[in-house]
């Protein structure tokens, strides 16, 4: 926790852009609680400045994402496992 921000400061793992640019999707290392954390991908919206979504996916430690072509999808992945969420 950064006390002269009131925020916590996390790592970012990767980031990635929608094709439209209005959109990214950055990988971060988010903590459920102070003992407990794991591997988080935000939607952030860039109009309005706000997270619309946050997926995890339990067993994977997410180290890349893409947008899908139809901007409809999210796609992370770790080794050989996939997690594919709607962004709708």
């Amino acid at each position: 926790m950064n006390p002269q921000r009131g925020r916590m400061e996390v790592p970012l793992r990767g980031l990635v852009a929608s094709g439209d640019g209005k959109q990214i999707a950055p990988i971060y290392n988010l903590p459920k609680r102070f003992d407990d954390a794991s591997i988080s991908v935000l939607l952030w919206d860039l109009g309005s400045h706000a997270v619309r979504a946050r997926f995890e996916q339990p067993g994977i430690a997410v180290l890349g994402v893409a947008f899908a072509h139809d901007r409809l999808l999210l796609v992370g992945g770790s080794g050989n496992k996939l997690s594919i969420w709607s962004i709708q």
